[in-house]
């Protein structure tokens, strides 16, 4: 299987199991300027799992196979609980009405749930497709799950929409179980689709020793846990992740500035001057804003460096208007010379 993802127009990828292309989105925003410290962060409560729907979605017309929706949907609750994300009750039992008990929030809770905490529900549809041609035939199975938080604006709430395709070959024999090719392939689609969305979903929550590990590990949660660092001010790893500019990896290079832009590591300015070299414009591009964001003097000599003396036009014009950024910060007293 090969996973994707994609966050603020940049697509990563990571190999797993082969046979399903797995797409979903994670929303976030890199803050450019300052912003003011919050006085306390807003606890985080666990959610409460309502409703977990599965529905067919062949189109009309299409003789679909059958599968068994219950299974689903007893492997999503199993998926969900062991993300540590989610409370449930094991009686399956959670919120069988889910307009009723958003009126109500009369919903039965486990041990440890508190009665306010928010409600996820979970919506699942799925359609499948079996070609064959002589011996050989070939199953599409295609996967979307919807998680929806009320409150949606509850801290930690999850509000996503995932969609995967699951694909296998198969021989055609008399004997060829068609449901069950189904059936398994799309709970293994389901199941690898929310466990790489609650594994990202996870880290929003993650301890400081858990980042810390992750960002020195070559994982597929390496970025979004460097993201985080940079989301939760922990200026501790500054000087780590400083290091990590000079990455192979351009996506974790890109994590890594950001999040630097965000701790306003003193250091970083320094590493990009003298790591980066001049001639490759499209790095250029990257790191001209981001040194006018950092500021100080180092920043404002290197700025004032590239419009006095490269000689690419672009280049030149950028570093102006970099340079011109950083001193109307400066004026307007949002940066130190």
């Amino acid at each position: 299987m090969t996973f994707s993802y994609c966050s603020q127009g940049r697509v990563r990828s990571w190999p797993g199991l082969v046979g399903v292309l797995v797409a979903f989105v994670l929303q976030g925003s890199l803050a450019c300027r300052r912003a003011p410290e919050p006085s306390a962060k807003p606890e985080i409560k666990r959610l409460r799992l309502g409703d977990v729907e599965v529905l067919d979605a062949n189109a009309n017309g299409v003789l679909p196979i059958k599968v068994d929706a219950a299974a689903i949907e007893a492997l999503l609750r199993s998926r969900l609980k062991a993300s540590g994300l989610v409370e449930t009750n094991d009686s399956r039992g959670d919120a069988r009405n889910d307009a009723a008990a958003s009126a109500s929030r009369d919903i039965p809770t486990g041990p440890g749930v508190p009665p306010d905490a928010p409600v996820l529900r979970v919506r699942v549809r799925h359609a499948n497709e079996i070609v064959e041609l002589e011996t050989r035939g070939r199953l599409l199975v295609s996967v979307s799950i919807r998680l929806d938080t009320r409150p949606s604006e509850a801290p930690g709430a999850l509000n996503e929409e995932l969609s995967a395709t699951g694909e296998r070959n198969f021989d055609v024999t008399p004997t060829t179980d068609r449901r069950a090719l189904v059936q398994a392939t799309l709970a293994q689609t389901a199941k690898d689709l929310l466990d790489g969305f609650l594994a990202h979903a996870r880290l929003m929550t993650a301890g400081s020793p858990e980042l810390h590990r992750l960002i020195r590990e070559d994982g597929p949660l390496r970025e979004e846990a460097v993201r985080q660092v940079g989301t939760r001010k922990l200026t501790d790893e500054g000087a780590y992740i400083v290091g990590l500019l000079n990455n192979d990896s351009e996506p974790l290079r890109d994590a890594a500035l950001g999040a630097l832009i965000q701790l306003r590591e003193p250091r970083t300015v320094r590493e990009l001057t003298r790591t980066r070299s001049m001639r490759d414009r499209r790095e250029m591009r990257k790191i001209l804003e981001a040194i006018s964001i950092l500021g100080g003097q180092e920043a404002h000599d290197y700025l004032a460096f590239v419009v006095g003396s490269h000689d690419d036009e672009e280049i030149r014009t950028i570093a102006r208007e970099a340079l011109a950024r950083l001193e109307r910060r400066v004026d307007a007293g949002m940066q130190i010379p």
